[in-house]
């Protein structure tokens, strides 16, 4: 995402942010339903989701100041943040791979 001053929509950020949220319901769920079993994911997304709001605060700040520092630090978060959020996925998915859905299916109907 490209910061522009005059191009700025807080609402992308903020969606972006809520999106983030979201992850971590599901990956909350997927742990209490036990369809997966590695607890640091759950670390993971939440620091994902810090640093998202984070992120998005620095937009509000740049769109307030237009100062260029801002901008390059908001765009190395959010490179940090993909990166992060890659490796979560990787290992929610990892996971379910190894879920025996069977099992798991008799399991939450008793």
């Amino acid at each position: 995402m490209a910061l522009e001053m005059n191009d700025i929509h807080i609402q992308d950020y903020h969606l972006m942010w809520e999106h983030k949220k979201h992850l971590r319901n599901i990956i909350q769920y997927l742990l209490e339903k036990e369809y997966i079993y590695d607890n640091t994911v759950m670390d993971g997304i939440e620091e994902i989701v810090r640093e998202t709001l984070s992120a998005r605060n620095m937009v509000l700040k740049y769109a307030m100041s237009g100062q260029n520092s801002i901008k390059e630090k908001t765009a190395e978060k959010y490179k940090r943040i993909r990166e992060k959020e890659g490796k979560v996925i990787y290992a929610v998915l990892t996971e379910l791979e190894k879920c025996d859905m069977e099992s798991v299916m008799w399991k939450n109907e008793e």
